[in-house]
């Protein structure tokens, strides 16, 4: 069965406009190395990139049978597009990829709706709301909550908006994260209908988002929705 990982990762700040050049280079000149590597490690790539209050970050979502060796396997060779890729991920993400991830910053699945969408099309989206400070130990158990008391509303909540909802979570030098990834007809749409209804789910629901999270989720998005900057699968990319 195919399994699906994410992770968020900081632009540097200063970086951002040669980081949009890196991001043309990976879906021109460096395409097809790109795809050929993704295939041998068995998994597809999809990154979103994310504007916030914090700066830009990328969400990287691996799917495949093993996502988080194949992470761990993305710096792994001697042919110039893996060394070419390393510099840039060190440049532009001051991460060393040719090393293994300190265990500590590697996402945790958290929750997983687990509906997968198999009929028609469907799409990805990803992104991450960061936790409060101070909040931490509310956070873990709202996530609680939602894999005990709340599992049937929250998975019937989002059979309802057609999506399926898996969320991962991340401790990093900036703070703790949820990751969120969406899977569905409309993911984006589902995202902005999240907080719509007057059961006592949704309103459980937002209370916590606004509590955890400072997100408001009656209303729309604080941020521009992420954008699909790079797969390996391009008929999904705009270039």
């Amino acid at each position: 069965m195919s399994k699906l990982f994410a992770i968020a990762v900081p632009v540097t700040r200063g970086k951002e406009g040669d980081f949009k050049k890196f991001v043309d280079e990976l879906n021109g000149r460096y395409y097809n190395d790109f795809v050929n590597s993704r295939k041998k490690l068995n998994v597809r790539e999809r990154t979103f990139h994310q504007k916030t209050p914090m700066g830009e970050f990328v969400i990287v979502t691996l799917e495949g049978d093993n996502p988080e060796q194949a992470f761990y396997d993305l710096g792994k060779g001697n042919d110039e597009f893996t060394k070419w890729l390393a510099q840039k991920v060190k440049d532009f993400h001051n991460i060393d990829i040719t090393q293994p991830p300190p265990p500590e910053i590697m996402p945790k699945p958290a929750t997983d709706t687990n509906n997968p969408q198999t009929t028609g099309n469907t799409k990805l989206t990803a992104f991450f709301v960061p936790v409060v400070k101070g909040k931490e130990t509310q956070w873990k158990e709202f996530l609680n909550d939602l894999n005990n008391r709340w599992k049937k509303e929250f998975n019937e909540s989002r059979k309802r908006l057609n999506v399926r909802e898996r969320v991962f979570t991340q401790e990093t030098p900036e703070g703790s994260f949820t990751i969120v990834t969406l899977e569905g007809a409309d993911p984006e749409k589902s995202m902005i209908e999240f907080g719509k209804g007057n059961d006592d789910f949704t309103a459980w629901f937002n209370q916590k988002a606004k509590e955890i999270h400072n997100y408001d989720m009656t209303q729309p998005p604080p941020f521009p929705l992420p954008e699909l900057i790079v797969d390996s699968n391009k008929k999904l990319v705009k270039v």
